[in-house]
């Protein structure tokens, strides 16, 4: 199981798969794999959102 990420790296890396798909030369297989990752990381960055809301729901 792969370690979670900071916010930043994910959005870091959510960057550079957003790169990768917009390149013509690369395979339909290689960009379906990018677009599994990049809602992979999207998730995870909502999940830190929504867990930053709650904590600053209770303050």
């Amino acid at each position: 199981m792969e370690e979670k990420k900071t916010y930043e790296a994910s959005v870091k890396e959510l960057e550079t798969l957003v790169e990768r798909i917009e390149d013509p030369n690369r395979t339909f297989a290689e960009t379906m794999e990018d677009i599994r990752r990049g809602r992979e990381l999207v998730e995870q960055c909502r999940e830190m959102l929504r867990t930053t809301e709650s904590v600053i729901a209770k303050q």
